[in-house]
């Protein structure tokens, strides 16, 4: 059951509607994606993306919130992530594929988002100055990875949860080799 809840904790109602109009309208090129948005503290993750994260991160859709996302749109699915949560996430998304997924490679061509088999994340900061308070529309890129290409998250993927890294010798390796 997905959770009924309208706000989305901190954010007004007219941030939510603003930030929902941005995310609609700036829908990734491949289905693959799922994006992440660092809000200074926590991550959250909206629409398909949030329904991939709350399925196959917290187990269930209890966790998702309902944004407002303006008069006559539908609510924009929500969940948010704390640092360990976040770190729980990037590890299901890029270490340990879906089963049945073709990780490397595959036709993207899929009818919808909700049905591709997310195995890439960007993480989104805002641009500074007037993004978060004027709808939330200056969103710029800073962190991609997938599972072939994991430096850019390193040390949020090999983390201890006592924020000691983890020496070498206990580091997974992800390795692939062409024939």
């Amino acid at each position: 059951m997905v959770g009924k809840s309208t706000g989305g904790g901190n954010k007004a109602s007219g941030e939510d509607s603003g930030f929902a109009r941005y995310f609609r309208s700036s829908v990734p090129s491949d289905a693959r994606v799922l994006r992440l948005f660092d809000r200074g503290g926590y991550h959250t993750a909206h629409g398909d993306d949030a329904l991939v994260v709350a399925k196959r991160v917290f187990k269930t859709t209890a966790v998702v919130k309902q944004w407002y996302a303006g008069a006559g749109q539908p609510k924009l699915p929500t969940v948010s992530l704390n640092a360990k949560m976040y770190q729980n996430t990037l590890r299901a998304i890029l270490l340990e594929p879906e089963q049945g997924s073709d990780t490397f490679g595959g036709d993207t061509t899929v009818a919808s988002a909700a049905e591709a088999v997310k195995s890439i994340v960007q993480v989104f900061a805002s641009g500074g100055g007037k993004g978060l308070s004027s709808g939330g529309s200056q969103w710029r890129l800073c962190k991609s990875a997938s599972p072939g290409k994991l430096s850019e998250f390193e040390e949020d993927l090999f983390q201890m949860s006592n924020d000691q890294q983890v020496t070498s010798s206990e580091v997974p390796v992800v390795m692939a080799v062409s024939v």
